[in-house]
This record gives C-alpha cells, structure tokens and sequence, in this order.
C-alpha cells in the first residue's frame, strides 16, 4: 500500500538537500508542488517503495500519465516537470532525465495549444476598459461594497495583474518583517504608502520575488478607507466582517461575483488576465518596445512571452477602441 505521507516526507528530504537547479535555489513552495505531483504519479503506476528508483520506469510512466482520464493537459505537463527536476537533481541517466524534458515540452504544447483553443472563444473575451471602468462606478457604502471595490481595484489600478495571490497577503508595517515566504502588503503609516511584497506565486523561480509600491492615488485612497474604517484589524488584507482571512477559494468567488456583477456577464480572473494580456499585444507602440521592455511589460502578469503569444490569435476577436497601457 502506497504511504503518501511517508514518500512526501522523503521526497522533501531529497529536494531541500539538493535544492538548487542551474545554480537556482529551489524554493519551499515549488518543492511542496514537485513533492505533490510526484505523489500523484506514483498513486497512478501504483508504485508502493519509498525510493527513487520509479524513475527509471520512464517509458511506463509516460503512458500511465498519456492515457489517464483523471488528469488535463495541463497536469500532466506539471507531473513532468517535477519529474525532469528530480532526475536532474539526482544526477540519474542523462538519458532518463532527457526523456523526462522530452515529454514534458510535449504536454506543455499541448497545453498551450488547448489553452489557446479555449480562449479563443467570444464568449470568453472581454474588452480590457470594459473591466477597468467597472472600478469608477462602484459607490463605497459600507463593509462589502468597499472589499468589492477593492476586489476590482487589485486588478484594473495595480502595475501588476497578479493571479489569485491576494488572498495570502499579510499586513506588516516594515520590509524588515518581510520573511521571504508569504505574501505582504508593507503599511507605510508616516507617508501613507502601501508596498506588496509577493514571496509565493506561481512562477516564483522564473521571475523571483516582485516588489511593488501602489501609485495609483484611486487606489492608494480605497486602501486608506478600506485599512482605517472597514479592515480595522489590519491583519489581512482581505478578511470577512468577523476580521478572518477570506480563503482563496473564496476570494476567487469574490472576485467573479463582482466584476460578472457589473460587467452583466461571466467573468473569471483568467478572463481578466487574458484581457489584459490582449490589450497589451493590441497597443500599436507594442512592436516598437525592445524585447527586454516586452518581457517586462509580461512580467507584471507573471507570465512568459511564450505564453502570452499564445493569446495573439483574440486580436481578430475583439474591437478595442482605447490604446493606453495599464
């Protein structure tokens, strides 16, 4: 019988002895992420031994992931990364851990394939200043219509379109309190300012830690009313009127709730980054940046330029009629 909880305990003893990869340290997120992954291949070969040695059953392992039915694309290229990184790591066969990139760049086509098959839809496109004009006609009254304001305003008047990584964020009054871990929202009380610190998101180890200050005054104002007469407890920076932490499902919800809400049609937050990304690509000046100024612009949606080629095929969907950067 196949122990989890012992493999998860030995697999992260083997990452955090060995945490570095092309000289990067790997950090405890992404290890927990390898650490789960690998677990859920292990469940579907019905590997039971507490060792590495599943990895040489390579050919095997690919098409019990290939022909599995429980997993989306999108999964299996995760399962494949994790596995290339240990075999990496361990120094195995180059052979086994070639094999491992191999088909690891396989489903990661495929995903990006079927990604871009999916939004390429019109019932999944949404005009970027559609969203960013929902902000100006919210009306704060009271508790919920501010954290619904705010909810909109993380987005649509940020530098940066992050994924669901403000439900994590914790309040702290210095950057020395920042632990290199959690996620942060730095409260500058003598110059009311307000610093997100983000430690732990989902492509981390490829853009490292992000560190903005707010500029917006629209939202830098909402921040001020939200922290000083609604979120008193300045705990979290998202919380419930009991002063809890919202989860990350929740906040999801949340957030779909309100900009499908004023929006008057389903909108998710990968519609919002999509959109976004979209607009971007759109903007006539885009093809004059450098690269490296394109990669930036990327970066502040935490995604590749890879990624975000996939979504030039919306441009002949949707009529943009505004040019200005977010």
């Amino acid at each position: 019988m196949f122990d989890k909880n012992k493999m998860k305990i030995y697999l992260r003893e083997i990452f955090s002895e060995k945490k570095k990869e092309n000289g990067e340290i790997i950090v405890k997120s992404t290890i927990d992420n390898y650490v789960n992954n690998i677990c859920s291949v292990l469940q579907l070969i019905n590997y039971t031994n507490i060792d590495t040695k599943f990895l040489k059953k390579t050919t095997y392992i690919f098409n019990e992931v290939n022909n599995s039915s429980n997993y989306l694309v999108a999964s299996k290229k995760v399962f494949f990364i994790a596995l290339r990184v240990l075999s990496k790591l361990l120094n195995e066969d180059e052979k086994i851990t070639t094999f491992y990139n191999k088909y690891m760049l396989k489903f990661r086509n495929d995903n990006n394939l079927e990604r871009a098959e999916n939004i390429v839809n019109e019932d999944k496109l949404i005009n970027w200043p559609i969203l960013k004009n929902i902000y100006d006609r919210m009306i704060v009254t009271d508790f919920y219509t501010c954290r619904d304001k705010l909810l909109v305003g993380l987005y649509v008047k940020n530098d940066y379109v992050m994924r669901n990584d403000y439900a994590s964020v914790i309040i702290i009054y210095s950057l020395e309190k920042d632990d290199n871990v959690h996620n942060f929202l730095v409260l500058n009380e003598k110059n009311n300012s307000f610093t997100f610190i983000f430690n732990n998101f989902k492509n981390i180890d490829k853009f490292g830690k992000i560190i903005f200050t707010v500029t917006n005054n629209d939202l830098i104002n909402l921040l001020t009313v939200w922290l000083y007469y609604y979120n008193t407890d300045q705990k979290y920076l998202l919380s419930d009127i009991n002063m809890k932490k919202l989860s990350k499902e929740t906040t999801k919800k949340k957030i779909k709730s309100v900009f499908s809400k004023y929006a008057k049609r389903k909108v998710n937050l990968d519609m919002i980054r999509h959109s976004v990304t979209t607009y971007i690509f759109s903007h006539p000046q885009y093809n004059n940046l450098t690269n490296k100024d394109q990669e930036a612009l990327h970066r502040k949606i935490c995604h590749s330029m890879n990624v975000a080629k996939e979504y030039k095929k919306l441009l002949t969907k949707i009529n943009l009629k505004d040019h200005s950067f977010i």
